[in-house]
């Protein structure tokens, strides 16, 4: 699977760690960056700090600026537009899902409990998002 930089905006590190361990086991030589909130985020990727991702992991509940929020200003990038973007998130609720859809997600995915889970789910995420579906050159 061909999946260099994955870029995590997420505050709960619990869950940045679970959500590493899970990634060094489908995709060791993957280097994440990660932020704690969405406004670290886009200013590092407004200066230039950082390369463009394979694909971003986003929390929706976020302090400050909101996980929606920062996806609506990705897609308004336009170097960053064609980026895969997934919700990873607590909440199911389906207007939730929606929302996220509608701000250009390609995936809402609900973080489960247990860590062999979360595993199985990213190797799905990945392996559709890197192996099964085709993504333009112009990323």
């Amino acid at each position: 699977m061909k999946c260099d930089t994955i870029h995590l905006v997420e505050d709960s590190e619990a869950d940045v760690l679970a959500f590493s361990r899970a990634i060094r086991k489908l995709v060791p030589e993957a280097k994440i960056v990660r932020w704690s909130n969405a406004k670290d985020a886009l200013e590092a990727i407004d200066r230039g700090e950082t390369s463009c991702p394979d694909i971003f992991f986003i929390d929706l509940n976020l302090p400050g600026m909101s996980g929606l929020d920062f996806l609506r200003r990705v897609r308004a990038n336009r170097e960053l537009k064609l980026v895969p973007a997934v919700v990873l998130t607590t909440s199911s609720d389906p207007k939730e899902v929606q929302q996220t859809f509608l701000e250009g997600a390609g995936g809402h995915l609900v973080k489960p409990t247990g860590f062999a889970q979360l595993v199985k789910l990213l190797q799905n995420c990945l392996s559709y998002w890197f192996e099964t579906t085709l993504l333009p050159l112009a990323r």
